[in-house]
This record gives structure tokens, C-alpha cells and sequence, in this order.
């Protein structure tokens, strides 16, 4: 009997284990690093800018989904997602436009800028601004899998 409650507790021990460890690889995946093509990178190498768009995260719905007043308090907070993300650039000079009913921010990047905003916990994904630029514009910038 005694050998029954000793393998039960290690197998209970073994699960513990592995619930946390599961719940620590969740975490990591919020985490994840966004990945910047090597094109492009190359470019920002050449002292070049790029204008991109940069997606904000959040559980953020469609405004026609919406009442008025959840409207409004779900465009209070991607206001205040967005000057989250741009007191984080304070020390560049920025070209910063900002959408008030989605979680963009349209800027102007070098490769500092760049490194910056790829380490930045607030970020989605980066597309390339399509009106703003020649480059052929995807949403190319994901976090990695």
C-alpha cells in the first residue's frame, strides 16, 4: 500500500510539473521576438527609412460590434496604447500618425528606430506602409512561430 501513495504522489508530481511547464511555454509565446526581413534590413543598413505600420496589441473589437459608449472606451484605450508605444520613442524624432478607432501607429523607422520598436512588448506586427512606400508591402512581420 505504502508503494501505491509513494508512485501516486509522483505521478501527481510529474503532472504538477508539467502544468507549470506548459503555463511557462504560453508565456514565452506572448513574448515572442517579430522577425524583420533581411531585405529590408539591409536597406535600414544604408542609412535609408522606411514607413511602416505598426499594430498595437490588444483584444480589440470592431466598432460596428459595439455599443457607443464601449466605442468610446475602447478608442480611450488604444489612445493610451498608442502614447504607450510612442513615450517609448521619445528620444527619436518621430513622423507619427495615429488612428483613433484601430490599434495602429504609422511611423517612420531607421535601423535604430527599428530595434527599438522589434523589442517592444506592445507590438503585434510591422507592414510595411504601402502609400508611403516603394517597397512591395505584405504583412511580413509576425512573431515567429
Amino acid at each position: 500500500m505504502f508503494h501505491f501513495i509513494f508512485t501516486s504522489s509522483i505521478s501527481l508530481f510529474i503532472c504538477a510539473i508539467l502544468v507549470i511547464t506548459s503555463g511557462t511555454a504560453v508565456m514565452a509565446k506572448n513574448t515572442e521576438i517579430i522577425q524583420f526581413p533581411k531585405e529590408l534590413r539591409e536597406f535600414l543598413t544604408k542609412g535609408e527609412k522606411l514607413r511602416v505600420l505598426v499594430t498595437l496589441k490588444g483584444n480589440f473589437k470592431p466598432e460596428g460590434t459595439l455599443s457607443e459608449q464601449d466605442s468610446e472606451v475602447q478608442r480611450t484605450a488604444i489612445a493610451q496604447l498608442q502614447k504607450q508605444f510612442l513615450d517609448s520613442l521619445k528620444d527619436f524624432s518621430l513622423h507619427e500618425k495615429t488612428f483613433a478607432t484601430i490599434p495602429f501607429v504609422a511611423i517612420e523607422i531607421d535601423q535604430v528606430i527599428l530595434e527599438r520598436v522589434l523589442k517592444n512588448p506592445l507590438v503585434e506586427s510591422i507592414t510595411l506602409d504601402e502609400a508611403f512606400s516603394t517597397q512591395p508591402s505584405t504583412p511580413f512581420l509576425s512573431p515567429a512561430n
